[in-house]
């Protein structure tokens, strides 16, 4: 998944204002609920050819994007890594040696807490997924303590990502454990 199409789709995620009245939230906090789902085209936007997710960081204004506990951040390069976001307080990054897409423990360099996908193109595949999931969530109470669904969705999201190795990270994100 390029970066355009991950935001063309993260958009479709987002609930409307509708759905998130029903939850009792002021006009204010749908807003920002909704924020979140819709990345703004910067106005000098740049391409970049390293990966999607450089591309997202470099065209889009990433830092309202939040997908459960995954925030993104512009890109910063640190120790051989793109950091573009966090999960929670841990720095979200590309491993530049392998492409992989990894959780370093904030404050403990080089300890990798989650594997969350082969390369930034299966990373925002997955996330679009989560995206959905968590977005239905946000309006449908039901569905936000169906452990059942939860473990589909976190299925689905291995797969995009490259597989096994990246489950419990997934299943982390979505409450499915």
């Amino acid at each position: 998944m390029n970066a355009t199409e991950f935001a063309e789709a993260l958009v479709l995620c987002a609930p409307s204002i509708n759905e998130l009245k029903q939850k009792e939230l002021t006009l204010s906090e749908c807003e920002d609920i909704r924020k979140s789902f819709i990345p703004l085209l910067k106005s000098n936007a740049a391409r970049s050819d390293l990966n999607p997710i450089a591309d997202l960081a470099e065209s889009y204004d990433v830092n309202k994007i939040e997908i459960g506990m995954v925030r993104f951040n512009d890109l910063k390069k640190v120790n051989g890594k793109l950091v573009f976001g966090k999960v929670e307080a841990d720095p979200l990054m590309i491993n530049l040696e392998t492409g992989e897409i990894e959780v370093e423990e904030s404050g403990a360099s080089g300890h990798i807490i989650f594997h969350c996908a082969i390369d930034a193109a299966s990373f925002l595949a997955a996330m679009i997924t989560a995206a959905s999931f968590l977005g239905q969530c946000l309006w449908n109470p039901e569905l936000s303590c169906d452990k059942d669904a939860a473990q589909s969705a976190a299925s689905k999201c291995i797969v995009l990502a490259g597989g096994e190795r990246y489950s419990t990270f997934y299943y982390t994100l979505l409450g499915a454990l």
